[in-house]
């Protein structure tokens, strides 16, 4: 395990980005597979992640980023007894990332609301003094209007309006309209609206300032 744990850690390390992608996976699946085994090596490899993501700030380690997000948070899952001592830091990064690291379109959003999710349910009414601080953020992901738009233009316009221009088309033969949609906003909003369920079922009562 040690051995196994060590060489991913070096080629997130050393690695070009798609390795790193490819052994940040490796590693959240065998801490994982191994379950509170992977305990002795639990806190060094959190901190070890954290760094990440505190340092790999610019846009093309995003994907990196978002996939260190979801290693975390399941490594987390998987060690739950050693979850609570590192519970808060793990939250201060995620509420960093959310509030002031994220883009419109980041590949980081679908991955910090499944990070959100694994986290509420390991903490369950726990969780509830930090719902001040994320859920603004998920509301926002639920409230989204996704974008779409014609092809052939270049312009993307939210889904209602663009829907209130398409003409189906007619009987006399006129040109069919295709239309593009953004499909990782609606995944964002999709995941949202499942994530306030959960958040609900777990925190219970906590959740009643919210439900205006």
């Amino acid at each position: 395990m040690q051995t196994i744990s060590q060489k991913l850690c070096n080629l997130i390390k050393d690695g070009i980005s798609i390795v790193k992608e490819n052994a940040v996976s490796a590693l959240a699946t065998v801490a994982e597979k191994a379950g509170e085994n992977f305990i002795p090596f639990f806190k060094d490899t959190i901190y070890f992640l954290i760094g990440y993501l505190n340092t790999f700030l610019t846009p093309e380690y995003k994907q990196f980023r978002g996939q260190v997000i979801e290693a975390i948070t399941i490594i987390c899952a998987g060690c739950e007894p050693a979850f609570a001592p590192v519970a808060h830091d793990v939250i201060q990064v995620l509420l960093t990332i959310q509030n002031t690291q994220l883009e419109k379109r980041d590949a980081q959003r679908v991955y910090l609301l499944s990070a959100w999710q694994r986290i509420c349910l390991l903490m369950k009414a726990d969780f509830a003094p930090y719902l001040k601080d994320v859920l603004p953020g998920i509301f926002s992901s639920a409230t989204l209007n996704p974008q779409m738009g014609v092809a052939g233009q270049d312009t993307l316009a939210s889904l209602t309006d663009v829907l209130s221009e398409i003409k189906p088309e007619t009987a006399s033969g006129a040109k069919e309209e295709k239309l593009n949609v953004v499909t990782d906003e609606i995944d964002e909003k999709d995941v949202a609206i499942q994530m306030l369920a959960v958040f609900i079922d777990e925190v219970g009562e906590a959740f009643i300032d919210w439900v205006d």
